[in-house]
C-alpha cells in the first residue's frame, strides 16, 4: 500500500501529534497504520507493536508482533 491515500468517502485518517504515526480507519472497520522512515542515525532494527484491536467480528491481540525497521505500515 505504498503511497496509500485515505480517500474521504471510504476512510478517515488520523495524526499522531507531530504527524509520524497516521492511522487509516478504513469503512469495513480495518486500520492501516503508517508511520515514516527512522532517521538512519537512530540506529533502530525494528519495532514492536504493543495494542490489542477490537474490530467488528474479532479481537485481535497485537502485543506481541516485532516489525522490522523498513517496515513502514501495519493493517489491522
Amino acid at each position: 500500500a505504498r503511497g496509500f491515500e485515505c480517500p474521504a468517502r471510504s476512510c478517515r485518517a488520523h495524526r499522531s501529534p507531530g504527524g509520524a504515526l497516521v492511522a487509516n480507519v478504513l469503512r469495513n472497520g480495518s486500520v492501516l497504520l503508517q508511520w515514516g522512515a527512522p532517521r538512519p542515525a537512530a540506529g533502530l532494527r525494528g519495532f514492536a507493536l504493543n495494542c490489542s484491536w477490537d474490530g467488528t467480528y474479532t479481537r485481535f491481540p497485537c502485543e506481541s508482533v516485532e516489525l522490522g525497521a523498513a517496515c513502514r505500515e501495519f493493517l489491522l
